[in-house]
């Protein structure tokens, strides 16, 4: 995906929506700003589920996100950067749901 190869990698998940490849454009292209995500993480011998915002992309091709836990409010949110191939790779993993 790094080198722009998404077409070679989505051979490895053939049953993906077109839905899911639109989205992955939209990550890698870095339209994806402005979207509501949620996030399963495998975390202290668990797997902990958090949504948030994209909020910006940086140079570095890095998403700035705001996450919080499904039991905090938005006011509680914590930004991590998260590459855009990292967030893509989430999502061909079906670890990430992205919405509007």
């Amino acid at each position: 995906m790094k080198n722009g190869q998404l077409e070679s990698a989505l051979k490895d998940f053939p049953n993906i929506s077109e839905t899911s490849v639109t989205k992955l454009h939209d990550i890698l292209q870095g339209r994806a700003v402005g979207m509501r995500v949620l996030h399963v993480r495998y975390e202290d011998c668990g797997y902990v589920a958090y949504h948030g915002k994209l909020e910006k992309l940086r140079l570095n091709k890095k998403y700035k996100v705001s996450y919080c836990t499904l039991a905090e409010n938005g006011d509680d949110a914590t930004d991590y950067e998260i590459s855009m191939f990292e967030l893509a790779a989430d999502l061909l993993h079906e670890n990430l749901i992205l919405s509007d």
